[in-house]
């Protein structure tokens, strides 16, 4: 019977990790920054450094129906389920930290709306 639970579950599980992967997009050179519905990447606006000090990731995101201010509220209630900590916000420009890593959203527009998500890490070595 327990292993028929564990079987159970399981596939339970396997569902629904490929259900969220299948519908949730992630931004170019980050493997757990979901983007937002209704943006998409802007042409040619992604920037990504490894370097023994650390990363340097930039992303461009664009949505002609989205508005500035919906951005904050999105990833003010995704990123934390994902070990991100609010830090600084005014909602046009507002950061997130995790571990060594800081990520800095600015928003400009409003419907259409532009954002340029900056992630800086540095190696504690």
């Amino acid at each position: 019977m327990k292993i028929l639970k564990i079987i159970l579950v399981s596939f339970a599980l396997y569902f629904y990790v490929n259900n969220v992967s299948a519908e949730t997009v992630f931004a170019e050179g980050f493997e757990d920054l979901p983007i937002m519905p209704g943006l998409h990447h802007s042409d040619n606006q992604s920037i990504h450094f490894d370097t023994p000090g650390g990363r340097i990731v930039e992303v461009g995101l664009e949505g002609e129906d989205s508005k500035g201010s919906e951005v904050f509220k999105f990833y003010s209630e995704t990123l934390p389920q994902l070990g991100w900590k609010l830090k600084e916000n005014n909602k046009k420009r507002f950061t997130f930290t995790r571990e060594d890593e800081e990520l800095i959203f600015t928003v400009e527009g409003e419907a259409p709306v532009l954002v340029r998500i900056e992630l800086t890490s540095s190696n504690n070595n």
